[in-house]
């Protein structure tokens, strides 16, 4: 109910509305996009556009995405720059369904991931699997 009320006073798209720390906090670029993909929901659909079912499906992609990255302690990139607490590299990046695989098969489909650019940032998606 509390995500309807969110979404109701935005019109955006909706990697914009996850990434807008006023409307949910702790969701950052890559996980905007990997709780788009387990939605499957296009990151650049409009938030205005989101039936019932697509906004229930969001519901339980946000924590269950946010739940299995805290247990894999977060995403080190290529860069290495992210350490978990005690200074080691997580380990989400091993299971990206989507960010940063342009290119690449879908796991899910077998289509290609796409990358584009949605409130200014690099975003990944399959444009078969997300609608």
């Amino acid at each position: 109910a509390e995500l309807i009320r969110l979404l109701a006073r935005r019109h955006t798209a909706l990697k914009t509305f996850l990434l807008d720390q006023s409307a949910i906090a702790g969701i950052g670029n890559i996980y905007a996009d990997e709780i788009c993909f387990v939605a499957r929901l296009l990151p650049m659909r409009r938030t205005e556009s989101l039936s019932p079912t697509e906004i229930g499906r969001l519901a339980r992609a946000i924590p269950a995405v946010l739940s299995k990255a805290v247990d894999q302690r977060g995403s080190s990139l290529r860069d290495g720059r992210y350490r978990d607490l005690f200074g080691g590299l997580g380990d989400y990046q091993l299971l990206h369904a989507v960010h940063d695989r342009a290119g690449a098969p879908c796991g899910s489909c077998g289509g290609i991931v796409e990358r584009t650019r949605v409130a200014g940032r690099s975003t990944y998606y399959c444009p078969k699997c997300q609608h």
